[in-house]
């Protein structure tokens, strides 16, 4: 787990329509977060040099029903072409602790990282949220 993040900077995308405790998903707190209106949101991070990545973990709910229903993980070097890693459902994804995780089979280098995070319809927009985002890197 990359512990330094000081360095990395995040775009969430439509403009969430709340941000509680500062909202950014980097800071390393689960308190804080960004919430949007409509589901889908998506996040940008750029990790500032390529990682060789190895996995991701998103905290945005303390309950496992209120995780998103799907995650579309897409990776880049150069922050214009990303290739499609995988767009998982809610029960292909390992949650723990508040954490989802996304899992790859083996390392793949990226500088950037944009996760489009699904909801059921019938999810409250209360939890139409993102806590934090984590990446596993070798």
């Amino acid at each position: 787990l990359i512990a330094d993040r000081s360095s990395w900077t995040a775009l969430l995308s439509p403009n969430p329509t709340q941000v509680s405790g500062g909202g950014s998903i980097l800071d390393g707190s689960t308190t804080s977060y960004s919430r949007w209106g409509a589901s889908p949101g998506q996040a940008d991070v750029n990790m500032q040099e390529v990682k060789q990545v190895t996995g991701i973990r998103v905290y945005t709910s303390t309950s496992s029903t209120m995780t998103p229903t799907q995650i579309e993980v897409y990776l880049s070097e150069d922050g214009v072409n990303y290739d499609a890693i995988g767009a998982p459902l809610r029960a292909d994804l390992a949650y723990a602790s508040g954490y989802t995780y996304i899992l790859f089979y083996k390392a793949i280098p990226a500088k950037f990282i944009r996760l489009v995070l699904h909801y059921s319809t019938s999810t409250n927009t209360q939890n139409l949220r993102l806590a934090e985002l984590q990446v596993y890197a070798e």
